[in-house]
């Protein structure tokens, strides 16, 4: 504080020091008012900001590796279909948001294959030609029991 005072003191009085007791009152009020920023606070503030980025950097490898980590877990649950040209399929109707029907059928179709692309998508045909995913498709499993079954109670 006195170091501060006696800069302020020299900034107001010059170099003769004869008015000095003059200008105590207002070299005080300067120093009272005055915002005070030490070094070590800058410092400290600096190492917060450095643990910041290093925190950010370890989240940001921590993300990272808890999303390989899903994509392996669900691509492990998906079942490889592998159509071929010629086969009927479903194709999963997503345009029901909600309110879709307790016994409404989420598929439609069937639709049959023309053309399998390497990288998983599908041409179908249907009133016009187009390309799905072929994560959205199943096979259709025709119903041939009643053809086959004579014992069936059902009439053709």
């Amino acid at each position: 504080m006195n170091r501060a005072l006696k800069r302020i003191l020299k900034r107001t009085v010059g170099h003769h020091g004869n008015t000095w007791a003059e200008k105590l009152d207002d070299a005080l009020w300067a120093f009272r008012i005055a915002y005070k920023n030490p070094l070590e606070t800058g410092r400290y503030r600096k190492m917060q900001m450095n643990e910041l980025a290093e925190l950010r950097d370890q989240e940001y490898k921590t993300y990272y590796i808890y999303k390989e980590r899903i994509k392996l877990l669900h691509d492990a649950k998906l079942i490889p279909t592998n159509f071929s040209p010629g086969d009927k399929v479903l194709l999963f109707k997503s345009c029901f948001k909600r309110f879709f029907g307790k016994f409404k059928s989420r598929w439609i179709g069937p639709f049959t294959v023309i053309h399998v692309f390497p990288h998983g998508a599908v041409e179908l045909e249907g009133p016009t030609n187009f390309k799905v995913n072929g994560h959205r498709l199943k096979v259709y499993l025709e119903d041939h029991t009643r053809e086959e079954d004579p014992l069936s109670l059902e009439p053709p």
